[in-house]
């Protein structure tokens, strides 16, 4: 049960129903195409389809699309479409904050580097970085084969773990692109606008010392960032600071020189940050930031 190929028949199912869902699910298999050109996995399955079944030669930060067909509906006896994606019992990122953390089992003794690194609240801190890292990258993933998902939240994260301790074992991949188009310089801007909400909500309900709450969650932190400090990050610093519920959520941001308070603020300001051509703040330098940001944290 415990070998990392258990669980590859597992797999995700989306039905589409009626005209404009199949119109999502032919964009979602368009879309994939793009993504998974260059993708090399083997099939190992005997002439009955029994077997290992599709054995990826890589890690990749989407969930893989197995396959799609048309058949009845679940409960109808219209035809729908569905498809078929690599599922390995993973969880939503919008799940994360509210998943319960098991403080009493052991804790390594050795060695003693471990046992800091284990500490709740350093735990808790590493797998926000590490979630955060594995977010942008795969964002990047999709926007170097040209794709702009155009749906982005904590939703459609999908995570390997939720322990904080197990955060160096932490996969992030990303789902749904029912809604993606071809990148462009506005398509790319909503993409990353979307990504600071959700990279903002992860900070500050999963670091708040009460927990996610409503004023943890996008739409209040999008009013807080966008409707009353209009985007100005000296006002929204000050004001974060002065939560006393957001300690925690601050210290994190400020850690490593401020740099994660850098990668929202572009994030959130990515159509400001725009030059003359369209081009604006770019998710695979935040993504290299991000990585060099959480490996230096951790080192020192």
């Amino acid at each position: 049960i415990g070998r990392p190929e258990a669980d590859r028949g597992a797999v995700m199912l989306k039905e589409y129903k009626g005209r404009e869902a199949a119109a999502l699910a032919e964009t979602e298999v368009r879309a994939y195409e793009r993504l998974l050109f260059d993708d090399d996995v083997e099939i190992d399955v005997d002439r009955y389809g029994r077997g290992p079944g599709m054995l990826p030669k890589r890690n990749l930060p989407i969930a893989r699309l197995v396959g799609y067909f048309a058949s009845k509906g679940v409960d109808s006896e219209a035809t729908s479409l569905w498809t078929v994606q690599e599922w390995h019992g993973l969880r939503r990122l919008s799940e994360y904050p509210r998943a319960r953390q098991d403080v009493n089992s052991a804790v390594k003794f050795w060695p003693p580097v471990q046992r800091v690194a284990d500490e709740p609240k350093r735990a808790r801190a590493r797998f926000v970085r590490k979630a955060f890292e594995g977010c942008i990258k795969s964002v990047w993933y999709a926007h170097e084969r040209g794709v702009a998902h155009g749906a982005l939240d904590a939703s459609t994260f999908l995570c390997s773990t939720f322990v904080d301790r197990s955060a160096d074992d932490l996969d992030v991949k990303l789902i749904n692109f029912g809604c993606s188009t071809l990148c462009t310089p506005e398509s790319v801007v909503i993409d990353l606008k979307a990504l600071a909400v959700t990279l903002t909500e992860l900070v500050f309900s999963a670091l708040s010392s009460r927990g996610p709450s409503e004023s943890t969650s996008a739409e209040a932190l999008r009013r807080v960032f966008v409707d009353i400090h209009e985007l100005d990050f000296k006002r929204i610093r000050e004001y974060c600071e002065e939560e006393p519920d957001w300690v925690e959520a601050c210290d994190f941001l400020v850690d490593g020189g401020g740099e994660y308070w850098e990668v929202l603020r572009e994030l959130w300001q990515a159509k400001e940050l725009e030059d003359s051509i369209g081009v604006t703040t770019n998710a695979g330098d935040l993504a290299l930031r991000a990585e060099y940001l959480r490996e230096f944290l951790e080192r020192y």
